[in-house]
């Protein structure tokens, strides 16, 4: 169940980037979702690594990360520390613009 929530944000977020979503925004957030630009990922480890810190912050549910796209979706509760989110991010020598 947990697997196919995750499948449906993803879908979600690619329609989003799709439909001309707007590619200037820094952040975006809708309930329970940010979606951050994120600089510096070049590959796949910088997916996983991002993926990874992003798992260990209290209140984060899912990640994504998409280095094509400069892209973090993270599915997060409420009480989810958003400072916290990008400081783990910078933390990876990653720039969150």
């Amino acid at each position: 169940m947990k697997k196919l929530l995750f499948l449906i944000m993803c879908i979600a977020a690619l329609a989003l980037v799709a439909c001309g979503g707007n590619e200037e925004s820094a952040a975006e957030e809708r309930e329970g979702f940010l979606t951050l630009s994120v600089s510096g990922m070049t590959c796949p480890r910088c997916e996983s690594v991002v993926e990874r810190e992003l798992a260990r912050v209290d209140g984060v549910i899912s990640v994504s990360a998409y280095n094509r796209r400069n892209e973090v979706v993270i599915e997060h509760t409420p009480e989810a520390d958003l400072d916290a989110i990008r400081r783990a991010i910078v933390l990876e020598g990653f720039t969150v613009n």
